[in-house]
């Protein structure tokens, strides 16, 4: 009965709906998206915490989809915000 009814590979059929492909897909994606947000927007601390990169503002301001991948944007000399430090 327990082979006709879920076949021979009833343990292969067991873990695709334990860990669901889709789920593991977003995962991925997610932790991808995550650490190149921290690779272009912080910098590493002497303790090895992340902190933020001095903020400027951008002197061209037009959508570019291209952008938001890379690094290549035109921004001002001076920053409006930098990481304050500690005393």
């Amino acid at each position: 009965y327990m082979r006709a009814e879920f076949g021979s590979n009833k343990w292969k059929s067991f873990f695709n709906l334990l860990l669901p492909k889709r789920l593991l897909m977003v995962l991925l994606l997610m932790a991808a998206f995550v650490w190149n947000y921290y690779r272009m927007n912080c910098n590493r601390a002497e303790d090895g915490s992340l902190v933020s990169k001095p903020m400027r503002l951008p002197t061209v301001v037009r959508f570019n989809p291209i952008g938001l991948f890379t690094e290549r944007f035109q921004a001002e000399e001076d920053a409006y915000w930098t990481m304050p430090t500690g005393s």
